[in-house]
């Protein structure tokens, strides 16, 4: 579990994401505080309603975001 070195290494994850399902469309960026991350958007289920991602929305459809090339 490590920050992503480069936002090409976060489009790899992102890749990975949306194979696996987990993500219905990721991609690599830079976010403004300069952390490279994967934004991603996850799939909308019941279970998931209720969860809050990192920037305190609900993931029924939000855009989320990982900075930790382990995450998922």
């Amino acid at each position: 579990m490590a920050a992503f070195s480069t936002v090409e290494a976060a489009d790899l994850r992102a890749k990975e994401l949306m194979a696996s399902g987990v993500a219905i469309v990721a991609h690599g960026e830079r976010r403004a505080d300069g952390q490279i991350a994967v934004r991603l958007l996850r799939f909308v289920s019941t279970a998931t309603m209720s969860t809050i991602n990192n920037d305190g929305q609900s993931t029924a459809g939000a855009w989320d975001y990982l900075v930790d090339d382990a995450a998922s």
